[in-house]
Formats: C-alpha cells, structure tokens, sequence
C-alpha cells in the first residue's frame, strides 16, 4: 500500500514537472530562445518564489530582475538574426533595451504567477507596435515611440512632465536615412519607405525630458525602479541608452546593460555624474512601471 501511494506520488511528481519542462517550452516557429534561456527563466522563478518576490511592488521585482542579471554580458544586435521578425527570446546576454525589456516582463511574469510561455507573450507585447508582431518594421525601434506604445497598453506612466520636465523637441529619422546599417533595411527597401512616415509620426508629437543640468533639482520625484530613458543631441535619434533607476545610500545611481563596461551594471558614478561625463547625453525621460491590476 505504501509502495502505491509513493508510485502515484512519484507520478504525479512527474507529471508536473513534465508539463512545465514540455508544455510550456515547446518550440515555436516565430520564436528564438535556446534550451539555458529557458533555464534562466526556470531559475529565477525558483528565486523569486525562494525569496518571495512575487509579492514586491512591481517597481521593486524589477530591480531584483535587473539585479540578479548583473554582470551578464553586453552584447550589441541581439535581436537582428535574420530577415524574419520573430521573437527574440535571450537571457544570456543584452543590449541596453533588451535588458529593460526582459526585466520588466520577467517581472510581470513572477508578478501574475504565469509561466514562459506568458514571459514570451509579455516580452512581445510591449516590444511591438500596439502588442502585435508582424514584420521588422512594427518592432517599436526609437525607444520614444516604446514609451508611449506601452503606456496606451496601461504597462507605463510616463513621468518626466509631472516630476519637472520641459519641452523637448524630437526630430527622428536615422534608420531611413541610414539603411545601410540595419540588415533588414538594406536587404528590403520597402522597409525603408514604410519606416519613413513612422518616423514623421515619431517626431510630430510632443515630449518632455529632464535636463541633466536640472537632474540634481527634481530627481527626488524619481523612484527605484523607474525607467530612465537619456535624450541625445545625436542627429536622428531620441533616445540613446536606457535602464532602471536605482536609490543607493541616498543616491540615484544607474543599473544598466553597458556597452562600455561590457556588462550589466550599477553605475558607480551618481546619475548625474553619469550624464555629465558623456557629452551626447541632453537629460532623461522617467517611466514608471505601473502594477499588474
């Protein structure tokens, strides 16, 4: 009797950890992941629950993603593989959006108690054009035009007038006016016509950052967690690096995938400092990470 019930206990055993191992991480055509990120996604959902973050304030489970990544490496482009769009599902190394990107979905993922297949939903649904993955050019490219797709989805807030921005003008239209340095746009010039008015659109509408001159007078109204999103004097360009803000010994410092540091880091320096340093850098816009309702 003993023996039986140790046998359907093993069965069922098995039988749980079959339908996560397989059910939920059964390949798809329009993803790409390898068999560790899987792992990585199963290791840090064993740590989250370990060490009860589900139950954290989503600002703050986001940190505890962005940290558990630190030193992970940098690595640039990881999601132009081939012509095909399709989700791109890595967890062993990032680029300054894709480390955003993964840590906030990882986090509303733990948040919600779901499983990856909901990771991968959720990574897709606020990298692309209104949630929905199609072809290259519904990727949400200019990170400008990110915010503000995944604040219509009700993910974000964006901050940056309420906490003492001013006006920012935005003029984009690098990746038109520069196909040669993006594989799918060299290799389809209808992808250059078509990014060409979202572009227009992009830079029609009305912004506000904070500049990092007046960073040290308002940054108390940014919060751990935040989304920091730098503005450039770059031609083109919106955005040009982002990561989470984070409050250490009385201090906003900078968590981020660096490609100067070749890692995912806390910046020793202050933000401010940060921004100071790098002459390219105009301020920042704030996002904040609204909870799972």
């Amino acid at each position: 009797m003993l023996k039986m019930k140790k046998h359907h206990l093993l069965l069922l055993f098995f039988l749980i950890i079959s339908s996560f191992s397989f059910a939920q991480l059964l390949p798809r055509k329009d993803r790409v992941y390898t068999e560790k990120d899987s792992l990585v996604f199963v290791d840090f959902k064993t740590t989250a629950a370990t060490n009860k973050w589900d139950g954290l304030p989503l600002n703050e489970l986001v940190v505890k993603a962005g940290m558990y990544f630190l030193n992970t490496p940098y690595v640039a482009h990881t999601l132009e593989l081939s012509q095909e769009e399709k989700l791109v599902v890595n967890l062993r190394e990032f680029d300054c959006t894709t480390f955003v990107e993964s840590c906030f979905a990882l986090a509303r993922t733990i948040h919600m108690g779901k499983n990856f297949d909901t990771y991968c939903a959720e990574l897709e649904k606020m990298r692309y054009r209104d949630g929905i993955k199609t072809d290259y050019p519904s990727r949400n490219h200019y990170f400008t035009e990110w915010i503000r797709d995944n604040e219509q989805l009700g993910l974000v807030k964006d901050m940056t007038q309420e906490i003492g921005g001013v006006p920012l003008k935005v003029k984009v239209n690098f990746m038109s006016t520069h196909p040669d340095k993006y594989m799918q746009l060299a290799n389809n010039p209808d992808f250059v016509q078509r990014m060409a008015p979202i572009e227009k659109e992009i830079s029609a509408r009305n912004y506000f950052y904070i500049s990092k001159e007046n960073l040290p007078q308002v940054e108390k109204g940014i919060k751990t967690g935040d989304i920091i999103a730098i503005t450039t004097n770059m031609d083109g360009l919106d955005i040009s690096h982002v990561g989470y803000a984070i409050w250490q010994n009385g201090k906003l410092h900078f968590m981020h995938a660096s490609s100067a540091g070749k890692k995912v880091m806390i910046s020793d320096k202050t933000l401010f400092e940060y921004l100071s340093d790098i002459t390219h850098h105009t301020g920042v816009m704030v996002v904040r990470i609204k909870n799972v309702e």
